[in-house]
This record gives C-alpha cells, structure tokens and sequence, in this order.
C-alpha cells in the first residue's frame, strides 16, 4: 500500500486505498513543556493549550520519545482524496520526527526548528505536474 504526504501543493488522483501523512500546513501543534503522566491527560491539555472551538477542531496529543504534543485538527478538514480510498490519516510531526528537513515539493520543504515540523515555501520555486506528492513503499522512508 502506498503512503502520500499530502501537501496544499496535490494534485493527483487516487484511485486505490492510501496512508495519509498530512503536512503541517493542515494541523496545529504545540510541544507540552510540563510532565505528563500519560496521553489521556496530555489529551486534555491538548483541548486547553489551544483557542479553538471543540465544535470545529478535533484534540489529541502524541507521545514522541519522551515528550508529548498536542495536536488540532479541523473537523472540516477537506482532502482532494475521497475518503473511501484512505487507510490512515497521520501527521508529518509523528512520521518525520528523526529528520530535521525534507525536501516535499518544488514548492515546499519541511523543516523542524526547536522539535516541532514546519512547512515553509522554497525560495523562486517553480511548477510541476509531481509537486505536492511523495509516495513510500510500506517496508521504507525514502521517496521512490
């Protein structure tokens, strides 16, 4: 099965069941600085570390390696993918922790400043029919 890093930059058709990897120019993200105990409490910090409305943003908090993030998502979030061809949905914080900048697109690099992943735009980027999408085989990281 294939895995997409979606980016504002897609532009292809998916026609068969897919992992997910949003970039973070689709979800808000802020590092814990406090102890937390487990992800059920980080959870709930998650819903008061940020000013969003329960009823449009959905929380949650991941553990990655010893610290905890919270995590906002919009629940009106839409993807130029129907939803019946996607497996997972995941985040770039998670999937590209132990990588300090990716190269996503002719337009965008991913880059992590102070452990947190951010997408930013390349300086004189041009266009291209393949921008916006990297597919990884299930066994490895690396873009075919």
């Amino acid at each position: 099965m294939k895995t997409i890093l979606y980016t504002k930059d897609f532009n292809k058709q998916i026609k068969e069941q897919v992992n997910v990897i949003l970039s973070p120019q689709y979800y808000w993200i802020k590092k814990i600085d406090i102890p937390v105990k487990n992800r059920f409490t980080a959870k709930k910090i998650a819903k008061n570390i940020f000013d969003f409305d329960e009823k449009e943003y959905f929380f949650d908090a991941v553990k990655i390696k010893d610290t905890y993030f919270a995590i906002a998502i919009n629940k009106n979030l839409k993807l130029k993918i129907p939803k019946k061809y996607i497996k997972s949905l995941r985040i770039a914080q998670v999937e590209f922790y132990d990588y300090d900048c990716l190269n996503v697109s002719e337009n965008h690099s991913i880059q992590k400043i102070e452990d947190i992943h951010f997408c930013f735009p390349k300086k004189n980027a041009t266009h291209s029919s393949r921008r916006g999408i990297f597919f990884f085989s299930s066994t490895t990281t690396s873009a075919e």
